[in-house]
Formats: structure tokens, C-alpha cells, sequence
């Protein structure tokens, strides 16, 4: 029987290299992390800069090495093997938060067909993977662009598509929505969205509450290398001590949630509203009583 987590870490510790050689600097990247992701579900990693986010998405698909712990994939352990390492990046794909670290291939479509060509498919098979993730990612007419043209967002998107077409159990982002405009960040939101509803599990990094509250299953938050807390975001993202250790704000549709919540008759008890549509509904709903 496999694991019902996709991923797990346990007690999961690294440190950069000479790092505790820097002035100012914690030695320690990540510490003790135990960390956990069920199938099918989309979680927002959050923290501010520095909480040690990317030290820990980039052991996910092994990237970086655990120095001390162990990292699990399907209840198993990670085989750090060539063949391994290759499988294991298969199931777990990884979006970095500059694209320009990802992408090196001349246009779009020779960028996003390495990877399947690179997993012992035919073209034509590589091809049909190609097309479809561009076609998921809504570039299609970008295939022939050469990559260094592209704008910032189409950029993201290429990388993505490039990911996409693995065709990975897990996605790992790593601030997806650095750079956007504010329309750009929901268009990409709301692919991520379609992309989980098919049943891929998502992982994003951010120190964006609202995007994480509004858009996320889980959250998990981070500070100074430590994993804080792990759980549904309306319980995770209340804890206004929490988010203030972790140098984050409360969301606004839960700080007006709790003002509703004290206002309201003892025996009239309502769950936080967990999408900005229901959110407007039902604060409406109690202003005009």
C-alpha cells in the first residue's frame, strides 16, 4: 500500500556551506523540518525572506542533499542514485522563481521538449507533450519564440510548461507571482487551479497571505529555518501570534472575520469564508441585516 503522502520530510536539517562564516548569517538554513503533503492538494508555503523556503523546496525534488534527516517519497526513501534522482524529478517537478534560470534552450518549443525528449520518448511523443503543455500554459503561438523575447510573465509560463510536460505528480513553485502585475499573478492562479482540479499536487512558495488564503487547501508556515506550523488556513493563518513570529499579516477576510464573529449572538456560529466571492457575500450578508 503506498503512502497516502506524495512527500514527507523528517527532521530534515541543511546548512550552506560556509555560512557560519558570514557575519550576521544563521548557520543552520532549514532545522529539524517535518513537513508533510497529501495527494491532490494545493499548499502555500509561507515565510518571509529568509525563512529557509527555497532551501526546503529544492530538497523536494533533490536538488539539495539532506545533511541530516531523511526525505520520503511515497513512504520510501529517496534513492540519491543517478537513476534515482532522475525518477524522482520525473514524479516532482521544480519551477524556479527566476525564469531565466530555467529556460536555456533557443525558442519555447525546444526549451519545453528537452525534458520529454530527455525521458526516451519518440518525437512524436515528446511532441504531443510539448503542445499539450503549451497548450495548458496558453502560449501555443510562442512555440517558435526565441526564449530571450519573451516578456517576464511569458517566461514563467514557458518554464512552467516546461515542468508540465514531465508530467509530474507534484509542482513545486517557488514565488510564482514575483515579478507579475497584479492580472498576470491571478491568470497564473488560475491555471495553477486547473492544474490541481486534474489532480496535480501543487506546492507554492509566497509571503503573500491574501493569494495564500483565497488559493490554497494547506498552508504551512516558516520562520528562521523552522517549520512553525502546518494545517487549513483558516486555523493556521487566525493565529495572529503565529503570523506575527513569522513576520506576516493576519489576512484581511479573517481579521474581519473575527470582528463579525465577536458582534455576532452566542448561538449564531459561521465558518470563515474561504473565497473572495464568498467572502463579499457574507460580509455583505451581515452588513445588511
Amino acid at each position: 500500500m503506498s503512502s497516502k503522502y506524495i512527500i514527507e520530510t523528517r527532521n530534515l536539517s541543511y546548512a550552506y556551506p560556509g555560512s557560519e562564516e558570514i557575519p550576521g548569517q544563521r548557520s543552520t538554513a532549514i532545522k529539524s523540518i517535518n513537513f508533510n503533503l497529501k495527494r491532490g492538494i494545493k499548499l502555500a508555503l509561507l515565510g518571509a525572506n529568509g525563512a529557509g523556503k527555497t532551501t526546503l523546496m529544492l530538497h523536494l525534488n533533490g536538488i539539495l542533499r539532506p545533511q541530516n534527516g531523511r526525505l520520503l517519497i511515497d513512504g520510501e526513501e529517496a534513492d540519491y542514485s543517478r537513476k534515482g534522482l532522475a525518477k524522482l524529478r520525473q514524479k516532482v517537478g521544480m519551477v524556479f522563481q527566476d525564469p531565466d534560470d530555467q529556460l536555456f534552450a533557443s525558442t519555447v518549443f525546444q526549451d519545453v521538449s528537452f525534458g520529454p525528449l530527455n525521458l526516451g520518448l519518440t518525437e512524436k511523443e515528446a511532441r504531443e507533450r510539448v503542445e499539450e503543455a503549451l497548450t495548458t500554459m496558453k502560449i501555443s503561438e510562442l512555440a517558435e519564440s526565441p526564449t530571450h523575447r519573451l516578456s517576464f510573465g511569458q517566461k514563467k509560463r514557458a518554464a512552467i510548461a516546461g515542468v508540465l510536460a514531465m508530467k509530474p505528480e507534484l509542482i513545486v513553485l517557488d514565488e510564482p507571482s514575483a515579478g507579475l502585475d497584479p492580472e498576470g499573478t491571478e491568470q497564473l492562479f488560475d491555471e495553477l487551479d486547473k492544474l490541481n482540479a486534474n489532480g496535480t499536487t501543487i506546492i507554492v512558495s509566497t509571503h503573500e497571505v491574501e493569494h495564500a488564503y483565497f488559493r490554497t487547501n494547506e498552508v504551512a508556515v516558516m520562520s528562521h529555518g523552522e517549520l512553525l506550523a502546518q494545517g487549513q488556513a483558516q486555523t493556521v493563518m487566525g493565529n495572529e501570534e503565529l503570523m506575527r513570529t513569522a513576520s506576516l499579516r493576519v489576512p484581511w477576510v479573517l481579521k474581519l472575520y473575527k470582528l463579525v464573529s465577536g458582534l455576532a449572538p452566542s448561538d449564531e456560529r459561521y465558518d470563515a469564508p474561504k473565497t473572495q466571492d464568498a467572502a463579499f457575500d457574507f460580509f455583505k450578508s451581515k452588513i445588511t441585516k
